[in-house]
């Protein structure tokens, strides 16, 4: 069954008849659900903000982005520096490059934990980019390493990268595991096996041995947050199958043995005052630390955070005998920093039953202790908060105590992790929260600006304005999918083009959800990548054609089709007898096989308006290809499609629509004012052209620049630079 939408790109939408009334559910921008902050770091006068929210992966190329902003020594601005993105193998295919960030000096480091396959199910190696300043050229942010994530000969490490700390020539990378795979971290050190290398020198999982006592674990909590700095490595653990296994893990260079990392301490919640869970959030900044949990307040459970400081003998206490600093707010700690005498808290508190605030809490440290000098209140989200007195009506008695500290555990862990980060004299935290029409960001504050505390606001970071003039030039859709193209995206070559692919949340069913931004796998300048899109989706399964009509093959400029999905996933096509501006892709079309009820491949049809036919110049044509399950996705010519009556200039392929058996063409400069010529594909790759529409009238514009088609109704518009206007036709009328 096919969903019907009605999709209208702004400015081009005319005044609608009374008793024709869309109703407007989702407006959809390139910027919004981009996922903006969803890892963040700052490393004095440079700022690393990540947006690997994406899902899909299905291209290698433009997924995700990691930000550079550098603020500039003369005027104190803070101003976008850098948008890198991953380049990879044409069989890599990334799906949240930008999950995790950190920042040093001039090294910045972007995780992309999740690597998708050749194939549907296969292949979740994660991926870790290092790009260093002035590496490239002066200013320029190129890359000097990439890590894979499987090591060996083993196996492939789904999470290689869902967090990653930086502190000079040292970086930690926690690899996401779970029962079958536990996780671990893995260290790397700059110039091990070469200048700019980046050499292993150590792997750490859950201690096996005993610390603070023997405890058994769900070792895929371990290093879930991490902190590093010089040679010291704090690993976070928050959920365990016992609460004493809970707490920070401690490791330190040339313990257990020359560039030996071993653990040094175990801090559990044993050892700090009213501490019942410990290990959600730390920080670390020398023998300083800051960590959150959950603990028992003169009878009440609740969230806190607590500072410990190392002394000689290696033994971390709770400072100046202060156990906790806890405004009671809900989710307390869900994220903290520390930079010298200041500290931040991020807090989730609860505003109504389905909707919260993030807010942060700034302390400074004054003759040993922590006091609180103010907060900075957060927008309104949606999302839910544990709160006082929650609990399962009947719960029994004995289960309460067990039930809440596990919720507000949970409170901590479960969902995003407020962008929250401090380095030198800066701060960085969320300001905005993007909804329909608005733009979220990061605030970036400095110690020196402003009054009182002496935190002022000094900049909003926000990803910059997409490069290109033409999102929603093209459009299709169909079941929960969405693509819009973007032709004239400048990122990485100008006019090189882009497709935006949309999912629709299937609870919530007017949340439409940014699942990828898709470049072409062989960009060119002036390619024009989305010209043309086309989308066929059967749940969970779907299949995507992009049309580059002027990208470059063999030195020619005849235009490509790219194709993404299930059973055609990224495969690339080239017109079978390239022609110099024949414009292969300027349309392309879609449309299941079935067997029975069931699919058992795809059709496609892509149009070469411009293609030269023999005497007949710019006549254009149709080619016509299949892939079937048993291709092993691979596409098969079938045809090459001309109407009947042919003649120069006809530009036929300039549109095209498909459904079922039935291909309509349109051809915008045929005879007067265009036409549509319609086949039907009959027994084995035979395709008979079985009717021919003209314009309704001969002042409405050029006729067919848009074609639909769906059963026996044929919808043509015009391309018109006044009025415009659309022609419906029925078969056998």
């Amino acid at each position: 069954m096919k969903t019907l939408y009605l999709i209208l790109m702004a400015g081009l939408l005319g005044k609608a008849a009374a008793d024709v009334r869309p109703v407007d559910v989702a407006k959809l921008s390139p910027l919004l659900g981009a996922g903006f902050g969803a890892a963040s770091d700052i490393s004095g006068s440079v700022a690393l903000i990540g947006t690997g929210n994406g899902s899909d992966g299905i291209n290698s190329q433009g997924t995700q982005l990691a930000h550079i902003f550098v603020r500039d020594a003369g005027s104190g601005a803070w101003n976008a520096a850098k948008q890198i993105a991953p380049v990879l193998m044409t069989t890599e295919k990334l799906g949240n490059y930008g999950a995790s960030v950190a920042v040093d000096g001039d090294t910045v480091v972007v995780g992309a934990p999740v690597l998708f396959g050749t194939s549907p199910g296969t292949g979740y190696d994660g991926r870790i980019f290092i790009h260093k300043r002035n590496t490239g050229g002066t200013n320029q942010w190129g890359r000097v390493k990439k890590i894979d994530g499987k090591e060996g000969a083993g196996p492939e490490q789904f999470g290689f990268g869902e967090q990653v700390a930086l502190s000079g020539d040292t970086l930690a990378v926690r690899v996401a595991g779970n029962r079958l795979a536990l996780s671990k971290v893995r260290i790397f050190q700059r110039n091990q096996g070469g200048a700019e290398q980046w050499g292993e020198v150590a792997t750490i999982s859950y201690p096996s041995g005993t610390s603070g006592g023997a405890v058994t674990v769900d070792d895929d909590g371990f290093a879930a947050t991490m902190a590093l700095d010089g040679d010291r490595l704090i690993c976070g653990l928050a959920e365990a199958d016992t609460a004493a296994g809970t707490g920070v893990y401690i490791y330190e260079r040339n313990t257990g043995g020359s560039n030996v990392w071993g653990l040094a301490r175990h801090i559990a919640p044993a050892n700090v005052p009213g501490a019942r869970v410990l290990g959600h959030a730390v920080a670390l900044q020398g023998t300083r630390l800051m960590v959150s949990g959950v603990a028992d307040a003169a009878g009440t459970l609740t969230n806190r955070v607590w500072w410990l400081v190392r002394d000689g003998a290696g033994n971390w206490n709770v400072e100046g005998g202060q156990s906790v600093i806890d405004p009671v707010v809900g989710a307390f700690g869900r994220a903290v920093a520390l930079t010298g005498d200041w500290a931040t808290v991020a807090a989730h508190r609860r505003l109504t039953s389905t909707t919260r605030r993030t807010d942060v809490y700034l302390y400074e440290r004054i003759s040993g202790n922590w006091s609180l000098r103010s907060s900075l209140l957060g927008p309104e989200e949606p999302g839910t908060v544990f709160g006082a007195g929650d609990t399962i009506p009947g719960l029994p008695p004995e289960f309460v105590e067990s039930f809440t500290i596990r919720t507000l555990t949970r409170s901590l862990i479960n969902g995003d992790d407020p962008p929250l980060t401090m380095g030198g004299d800066g701060l960085l935290h969320r300001s905005s929260v993007g909804s329909s029409g608005t733009l979220g960001g990061l605030t970036v504050r400095e110690r020196t600006a402003g009054s009182g505390v002496g935190w002022g606001s000094v900049a909003t970071l926000r990803p910059a304005a997409p490069l290109s003039e033409s999102f929603g030039e093209t459009m299709a859709a169909d079941g929960n999918f969405l693509v819009i193209g973007d032709p004239d995206d400048d990122e990485g070559l100008t006019d090189s083009g882009a497709v935006w692919l949309f999912n629709r949340n299937t609870v919530s069913r007017d949340q439409w959800i940014l699942q990828a931004k898709i470049k072409s796998p062989t960009p060119a300048a002036g390619g024009h990548f989305g010209a043309a899109v086309a989308l066929v989706a059967s749940g969970f399964t779907y299949t995507l054609t992009v049309g580059a009509p002027e990208e470059i093959v063999a030195g020619v400029v005849c235009g490509r089709v790219h194709s993404f999905g299930r059973y055609v996933e990224g495969r690339s096509l080239s017109p079978i007898d390239p022609q110099s501006n024949q414009a292969f892709g300027r349309a392309v079309g879609l449309a299941w096989q079935l067997t029975g009820d069931t699919i058992s491949g795809v059709t496609m049809a892509a149009g070469a308006s411009g293609h030269d036919a023999p005497g007949m110049g710019n006549a254009g044509k149709v080619e016509v290809y299949e892939s079937m399950t048993s291709f092993g996705g691979e596409w098969g010519f079938l045809r090459q499609l001309t109407p009947s009556d042919a003649a120069a200039g006809d530009a036929f392929g300039w549109s095209v629509a498909m459904d079922g058996p039935l291909i309509a063409v349109g051809g915008v400069t045929a005879g007067t004012n265009g036409a549509a010529w319609i086949f039907q594909r009959s027994t084995g790759n035979t395709f008979n052209q079985v009717g021919k529409v003209l314009p309704g009238d001969n002042s409405s514009g050029l006729f067919p620049n848009s074609l639909a088609l769906q059963d026996n109704t044929l919808v043509g518009g015009t391309l018109s630079f006044t009025s415009g206007a659309a022609f419906v036709y029925e078969r056998n009328q």
